[in-house]
């Protein structure tokens, strides 16, 4: 009886391990069949680009044996001393898919994307761009690029587990030996050896443009970066007051007689300083110039007379971009002001709403004597 028994188990275990070899063999095979013997492949791409120059670094789906439904993937950057992270955008396979930036920092950014209907991405689909993630060069070097996939679901619904080839990103200096500003790529140029590079826009020559450019550039990290090229004042910082100091630089070079080019760039949120126009013939000042509204863009200049006598100026307020052009001219009409008096003019423009950005406006009192009153401010449209 006992040796039955023993023969018996011995056969159900057999039969057992049969089973679970068929089942094994079925599944495996279909396993292989379906997905190809390979899992996902993710390629983020490697890059050498300049100091201060914007790239796209691609995200690309390789190969889907499986198509893909929706993931969750975090690129960072090891060294964000070298390069940092802009932005991520949605690659051109995951068109009709759902996209989200869920965090980001300058060293990391995490992103998803899914669909909620049917699959974009097909079984099968090679090389396909899932991300496109905007880096900026900061300072020369070389740096890890990293991908960590938290989740990646397939046309079956299956969570799996892609394989990864990491990049790297190689920041070289500029092409001129020195260093871009924004969009400009012309070199920037020393006009007098002085150590210092007023000519900004590389045209060879120092005007108002190379105050405007500076002005709304000088937080650019490369130029914060490289300040002993820019510290036109010699305080150890660059800021405003080195626009200033440019501004007197053009006065110096093209005296004005009887017009006035500002003799300060204004802070934002500071109270406006004096300005004058270099002569003895200035008989008043603007103390202040503020965004009121940008639709209708409202600007209120207020103006003080300083002189004996009573005065009755007009002007105008012009409205600049980041390149310098004026692009709204707001006449301000004549009007009347007693002596020691200060008068608040609201400049009201009904044109179209400025686009998001930074510009400048510019206003400028005509005191019908041959002198001009000018002071600027930059402000911002969100």
């Amino acid at each position: 009886m006992d040796h039955y028994q023993a023969v018996l188990t011995y056969r159900n275990i057999m039969i057992s391990c049969l089973i679970f070899l068929m089942l094994l063999f079925t599944f495996g095979l279909r396993a292989l069949t379906e997905v190809g013997g390979e899992a996902p492949l993710v390629r983020l791409e490697s890059k050498q680009i300049e100091v201060s120059e914007e790239a796209i670094l691609r995200l690309i789906l390789v190969s889907a044996p499986r198509g893909l439904r929706r993931y969750d993937i975090t690129v960072s950057v090891s060294d964000s001393s070298i390069a940092r992270i802009c932005s991520a955008a949605k690659g051109a396979a995951m068109d009709g898919l759902l996209f989200q930036v869920l965090e980001q920092t300058e060293k990391a950014i995490e992103f998803r994307a899914l669909s909620l209907f049917e699959t974009r991405v097909l079984p099968g689909t090679q090389n396909a761009a899932l991300a496109d993630i905007r880096m900026v060069g900061l300072k020369e070097g070389q740096t890890q690029m990293d991908v960590k996939v938290s989740e990646f679901v397939d046309d079956e619904n299956l969570n799996v587990t892609p394989d990864i080839e990491l990049g790297r990103l190689k920041v070289v200096a500029t092409s001129t030996g020195l260093f871009a500003i924004g969009d400009l790529a012309n070199a920037r140029r020393d006009l007098d050896d002085d150590g210092l590079y007023e000519d900004i826009n590389g045209d060879g020559k120092l005007t108002p443009e190379d105050v405007f450019l500076f002005a709304f550039n000088f937080d650019n990290e490369v130029i914060q970066m490289h300040g002993e090229y820019f510290d036109f004042d010699g305080d150890g910082d660059v800021d405003f007051d080195d626009a200033a100091t440019l501004t007197r630089l053009i006065e110096e070079d093209h005296p004005q007689k009887e017009e006035v080019l500002f003799t300060r760039t204004i802070r934002l949120g500071s109270q406006i300083p004096e300005t004058s126009s270099g002569t003895e013939r200035v008989d008043g000042r603007i103390t202040g110039l503020n965004l009121v509204c940008a639709q209708p863009l409202t600007i209120a200049i207020e103006f003080e007379n300083t002189s004996s006598v009573m005065l009755r100026p007009d002007g105008w307020l012009e409205i600049r971009d980041i390149t310098g052009e004026t692009i709204r001219s707001i006449p301000i009409e004549a009007f009347s002001i007693f002596p020691g008096k200060k008068r608040l003019l609201n400049c009201i423009d009904e044109g179209a709403k400025l686009l998001p950005g930074k510009y400048l406006a510019l206003g400028i009192i005509d005191s019908r004597d041959g002198v001009l009153i000018a002071a600027q401010r930059m402000f911002e449209v969100r």
